[in-house]
């Protein structure tokens, strides 16, 4: 998502492989995200074969930062080398730079503050160097909503492009947080397999974490853990127009369970 175009080229991605990369530059469609020497090594040797020596033609890549999240990026030791490579590169050219957040939904959450902190000296590192990306994003869908000092030019948005958002916390308890009046997007559909009755007392599914309390409609559901389910007890469903519970968890890739509302 970015603020001045949404037909500008498409958004960054982190995924590598040698099929990637020889994809990414023959069809433009996606905007790659480096933090290795070799990243840089592999799409600008890509990109020569692809373009020889056109100076119209350069590949827009997006540098990754680690601030502290320790997962993907470039840490600081690493970036005065990344920044001579790029700046040596004819077929590239540094559109953007980035980095992500560990616990943007903390509100008070030091990390985070750090990670602000050294984001701001890696862009001091890139400007030393020349490198002046018009792209500078950091902001997850917990700061697009907390943190307005983390916009910069360019938001890049997940769970909140689904329609959900994380439980913000300050100290430890619920936090309000500006509303983006998100809407649900996804829906989670199956049919029922069986429906059986089953006796007051009886314990249902795996390790018997819910006991019907009265004579039941059971309906079994072939869908589990293969299929991203992972309510247990507390789950909700919604039969013919009527909400049922989720009374059983699985935990072997299938058949959790659903009681039925009595016929109504």
């Amino acid at each position: 998502m970015r603020y001045r175009s949404m037909s500008a080229t498409a958004s960054p991605f982190v995924a590598w492989s040698k099929p990637m990369v020889t994809a990414t530059v023959r069809w433009s469609a996606r905007t790659p995200t480096i933090w290795e020497p070799w990243h840089i090594e592999a799409l600008e040797r890509a990109a020569r074969k692809r373009h020889g020596d056109l100076p119209s033609h350069r590949l827009p890549v997006h540098l990754k930062l680690d601030t502290g999240m320790n997962r993907l990026g470039a840490a600081k030791e690493a970036l005065p080398h990344l920044c001579e490579m790029l700046s040596a590169c004819k077929h590239l050219t540094l559109e953007g730079v980035s980095t992500h957040f560990a616990s943007a939904e903390v509100l008070d959450a030091e990390d985070a503050v750090r990670q602000m902190k050294r984001f701001e000296e890696g862009l001091a590192v890139l400007r030393n160097y020349g490198l002046r990306p018009p792209l500078i994003h950091m902001g997850n869908s917990a700061a697009m909503s907390a943190r307005p000092e983390t916009w910069k030019t360019m938001v890049r948005p997940g769970i909140a492009l689904y329609g959900y958002s994380l439980a913000f916390t300050r100290g430890g308890e619920p936090a309000a947080v500006a509303d983006l009046a998100l809407r649900p997007v996804l829906s989670w559909k199956t049919r029922v397999l069986t429906v059986k009755e089953v006796a007051a007392g009886q314990a249902v599914g795996y390790m018997g974490t819910f006991v019907t309390q009265a004579r039941s409609r059971i309906a079994v559901l072939p869908v589990g853990y293969a299929d991203e389910s992972r309510a247990g007890n507390c789950g909700r469903r919604v039969r013919a127009g009527c909400r049922t519970r989720l009374d059983g968890p699985d935990h072997r890739g299938r058949e959790p369970h659903s009681r039925c509302c009595g016929g109504r």
